[in-house]
């Protein structure tokens, strides 16, 4: 018999992990908007601290002053309580043409701090008023509602105006009767240092106009 033929065993060597340098995370603070992260290589630990909201004012928005984010809007604040630098209401006398106050509207609608035009396209009579306010404590935007006013005439119709202080048109209601739903509109403001708003008719008896304003503040 021939004897049986063998081959040597192979055996490999040992693999060994290659030598590798421990990473030394770089860590920026967590804040409201990401949590504490290695700025080298992103893995995060923890999660995200809480907004620190500021309450809502007349002048801002709530707020997080960490972060700068913004929810919601100013307080509003009523056009009326703005200061008046003019109308037409006829000094020294009891005629007031242009009022302020709270108005109940053609539909029932009490409308609070408007202002109330009484206007009449007819002769010895205005068929405009109107009314400046100081914008310089600065605002953005003017919400406002348009209407007639419960005692106004049945056919009559009013026009609502709004300019800034270089007779710039802001807005232009077109013609609004009694029988018209309140309209609803915004304007911005914003670098408007004066507002007019003016109301005007094309109908010979008295009519009268509601304008409702609130401003807001930039956030």
């Amino acid at each position: 018999t021939e004897p049986v033929q063998t081959s040597p065993v192979q055996t490999n060597p040992a693999q060994t992990a290659p030598d590798q340098t421990t990473h030394t995370h770089v860590w920026q603070e967590a804040t409201c908007m990401a949590a504490k992260t290695c700025v080298t290589c992103g893995v995060t630990e923890g999660k995200a601290l809480e907004h620190q909201w500021t309450d809502a004012t007349y002048e801002r928005a709530s707020h997080c002053p960490m972060c700068g984010s913004v929810a919601g809007k100013s307080l509003p604040y009523p056009l009326t309580w703005c200061n008046k630098l003019e109308d037409t209401n006829t000094p020294g006398t009891q005629m007031k043409d242009v009022r302020v106050g709270d108005f109940r509207d053609s539909f029932g609608n009490t409308q609070r701090d408007a202002l109330k035009f009484w206007v009449m396209d007819r002769p010895g009579f205005n068929d405009t008023e109107y009314i400046v306010y100081d914008l310089t404590q600065g605002f953005e935007t003017l919400e406002f509602t348009i209407a007639t006013d419960m005692e106004n005439h049945r056919d009559g119709t009013i026009r609502i105006l709004i300019y800034d202080e270089d007779d710039n048109l802001l807005y232009d209601s077109g013609w609004v009767g009694n029988d018209s739903q309140p309209m609803q509109g915004i304007v911005d403001v914003a670098g408007v240092d004066t507002l007019r708003i003016e109301c005007t008719t094309d109908f010979n008896k008295d009519c009268y106009g509601l304008f409702r304003g609130i401003l807001y503040a930039q956030s």
